[in-house]
C-alpha cells in the first residue's frame, strides 16, 4: 500500500508532511521498526 522503503523487507509510510514511519509486514503482524520526523537523517 506505501512505498517500498529503503531496506530490504521495509515499507515507508508518509503519515503527515513531517511524520514518516518505517515499518515490516509479518505474517500475523505489522511491525513498526521507526518514526523520523522528515528532517531527520535517514537511515
Amino acid at each position: 500500500m506505501h512505498r517500498t522503503g529503503r531496506f530490504p523487507g521495509s515499507r515507508e509510510a508518509l503519515v503527515t508532511p513531517n511524520c514518516l514511519i518505517i515499518y515490516r509486514v509479518a505474517l500475523d503482524a505489522i511491525e513498526i521498526l521507526a518514526v523520523k520526523h522528515t528532517r531527520q537523517q535517514y537511515p
